[in-house]
């Protein structure tokens, strides 16, 4: 471990902010945390927000390059769809769960139905890149009267889809990308935001809120699929309020001594992303304890990006 920490001192600086790889760092943690199970009230609590804040990151992060629209569309299909088709045939490889020519459809369709104990969570990097080109043209509209007309569009065709079943799988999740691209724009917006305590207050009051509500409703949210998405109001304020909490946290944890390995953990969030569930469904026929899979599923990816990052190309694969 000394080794590996000398390794990070050694890592070239970057134009990386410090404190959103830190929220991934903890974003991710959380992720494997909800994906181990063992808990269910823990793992409802977690899946009310994480993925909805690491759409609002994209949205952060989102920056209107001046390069040619084709230049763009192909490099976001690169960085999503590259590692996306690496890790479905490498864990295929070390699975085998079904014939060939029902993987390849099932890949190619992507989604849920792209569901196995190694890729149910592949939906994610699907439905992020096709909500990452769309958002990039609606990103164009300089008008602000049509951009929140298409805002509040997207927002009713999302939960008229989660009443209405058409399809009982959609290629690419992509009845999930209106949602996605709202809370892109909501994290787009929350780029500048300052708190104070005013804020705090009304944070923590939609939170409480959304605590008694659950006592009394079982209030859930499962964005994968719109398995579970009922209450537009919560389903975008709770997630907003969790984000901009999150993100306050992490950037006074810049200061804090834990900041190099939570920063190093959330620039590995892709290559976590990937492997963890594989890692999780092998260790647990093991019978691993959890809080071991849970150190595993994080560590293992983290050190060994910090040697595989020396490889070229090895970013579309392990994340940059």
């Amino acid at each position: 471990m000394q080794h590996f920490l000398e390794q990070l001192d050694m890592q070239p600086k970057s134009n990386r902010l410090e404190h959103i790889d830190i929220l991934k760092g903890l974003l991710i943690i959380l992720v494997v945390i909800g994906h181990i199970g063992g808990i269910p009230t823990l793992h409802k609590y977690i899946y009310w927000f994480h993925m909805p804040c690491f759409f609002m990151i994209s949205g952060y992060l989102f920056q209107a390059k001046k390069k040619k629209t084709k230049n763009i569309i192909i490099t976001k299909i690169q960085n999503y769809t590259i590692p996306y088709l690496f890790w479905s045939i490498f864990f295929y490889l070390i699975f085998i769960p079904e014939p060939i020519p029902k993987n390849i459809i099932r890949v190619i369709w992507g989604g849920s139905l792209n569901s196995l104990q190694y890729s149910y969570q592949f939906w994610f990097i699907n439905a992020l890149c096709l909500a990452s080109i769309i958002f990039y043209f609606f990103q164009k509209i300089e008008n602000n009267i049509i951009k929140n007309s298409l805002l509040i569009i997207m927002i009713t065709i999302t939960y008229l889809l989660s009443n209405t079943k058409l399809l009982t799988f959609y290629p690419w999740e992509c009845q999930t990308v209106p949602l996605i691209i709202v809370y892109m724009f909501i994290g787009l917006k929350l780029k500048d935001i300052q708190i104070n305590h005013y804020k705090l207050l009304t944070i923590f009051t939609i939170i409480i809120f959304t605590i008694i509500y659950d006592y009394f409703t079982d209030y859930r949210f499962s964005l994968k699929g719109l398995g579970c998405v009922t209450n537009p109001i919560i389903d975008l304020l709770l997630p907003t309020a969790i984000f901009i909490l999150l993100n306050y946290f992490s950037k006074l944890l810049t200061k804090s001594a834990i900041s190099l390995f939570l920063t190093q953990i959330g620039s590995a969030s892709m290559f976590i992303f990937f492997t963890h569930t594989a890692c999780i469904n092998i260790m647990k026929g093991y019978n691993v304890n959890h809080i071991l899979i849970i150190i595993f599923c994080i560590l293992s990816p983290t050190i060994l990006k910090a040697y595989l990052s020396k490889i070229k190309y090895s970013n579309y694969i392990i994340g940059k």
